[in-house]
């Protein structure tokens, strides 16, 4: 998942399918600057996934326990056994993951999340130019004031079939990315992110979409990254959490 995630991101991924062969892979690379971050995959996490994965973070290059996050992967969060510690610079998530999911607990294992925040992204939406699908007044309103706020303009349209009809007629490049409401009249927003990944515009497969939602549980996270959404912020919108999707899918996507 994470591989195929980071495609067109310019980070590189490298998946292996045993402790043996990553073992291998870690050591080779460590003369060469070795791995930046360590991803685990296991059924449940207890302590012997924890002892194959500190070689593994040891054998990456890591100095210290302080110097690769480790961040284990899991089905469901109780797959977690009783009592475990993590290890310092450690995290656990749950898959499937969108990209800026992975990239917030990597900031909240290494603290850069609460140290660079403010100055990293307080520029990131002056000048872009967005698509919303927003079925109520009053929130897109108040999507429209905080955009302009921060430098950035905004289109928006009133259901998902409008704002599929609306990307479809675009120029290429014309919007930064797309916000979409999950839950609206006529097509809802995982309905409308579907159709416009099957267009043949040619922004339609790239074009980052954002799902916008008041639900934001496990599955609801899984439900939008099934349909071909880029990443998933909490309503009411919380402007932060929005510098950080496009900071990750636009700025950073183009590098």
């Amino acid at each position: 998942t994470a591989q195929r995630q980071m495609e067109g991101t310019g980070v590189r991924v490298d998946a292996v399918p045993s402790v043996e062969e990553a073992l291998a892979r870690a050591e080779a690379a460590a003369p060469t600057g070795g791995y930046q971050i360590v991803l685990v995959c296991c059924d449940v996490l207890g302590s012997a996934c924890l002892e194959a994965a500190g070689a593994l973070r040891s054998a990456a290059g890591a100095a210290d326990d302080r110097s690769v996050p480790l961040v284990f992967v899991l089905d469901h969060n109780f797959d977690v056994e009783e009592g475990l510690t993590l290890p310092p610079w450690a995290g656990v998530l749950t898959r499937p993951f969108f990209l800026s999911t992975l990239r917030r607990k990597v900031e909240d294992i290494t603290g850069a999340g609460q140290a660079n925040a403010a100055a990293a992204y307080d520029a990131v939406l002056q000048g872009k130019h967005f698509l919303a699908a927003e079925d109520n007044f009053l929130n897109a309103g108040i999507l429209s004031e905080l955009l302009e706020l921060e430098g950035a303009t905004v289109e928006i349209v009133e259901n998902g079939r409008l704002a599929v009809e609306r990307f479809e007629a675009c120029e290429p490049g014309e919007f930064d990315a797309i916000l979409m409401d999950v839950q609206m009249p006529v097509m809802n927003g995982h309905a409308a992110t579907r159709a416009i990944r099957a267009l043949e515009h040619p922004d339609a497969r790239t074009i980052p979409i954002i799902a916008m939602t008041a639900d934001a549980f496990v599955e609801d996270e899984k439900a939008a990254l099934a349909a071909g959404m880029s990443a998933h912020v909490a309503k009411p919108l919380e402007i932060g959490d929005l510098k950080r999707a496009v900071d990750l899918l636009v700025e950073k996507g183009r590098s």
